[in-house]
């Protein structure tokens, strides 16, 4: 699952989704540690119902993932605009930074 919303809304989406047995989430949505206190919380808060039901995140503040051997792109990054996910091969890129990791 995809979250896109607000970050004062992604509590109740997530938690929802985690209650419904949903068992990973990619959060693009910013707004949170990076940003104040408050956020840092809401963070705590995310990876504590992730916890709870076994549910994988992916973020907040993600600028996605991409799995090139099952061709899956969640991003908002331009990366892929130079030529479709069309060879596997055998390195694989976690970056903290998303500008880094599209450079790439």
């Amino acid at each position: 699952m995809a979250v896109v919303v607000a970050a004062g809304r992604t509590e109740a989406i997530v938690r929802e989704a985690a209650e419904l047995g949903v068992p990973a989430a990619l959060i693009i949505t910013s707004g949170f540690g990076e940003i104040d206190a408050d956020g840092a919380a809401l963070e705590r808060t995310l990876a504590a119902v992730a916890r709870e039901h076994g549910m994988m995140l992916v973020g907040p503040n993600s600028v996605g993932v991409i799995h090139a051997p099952n061709r899956l792109a969640l991003t908002f990054s331009e990366a892929l605009s130079r030529g479709p996910l069309t060879r596997p091969g055998g390195i694989g890129i976690v970056s903290q930074s998303g500008a880094f990791g599209t450079v790439i």
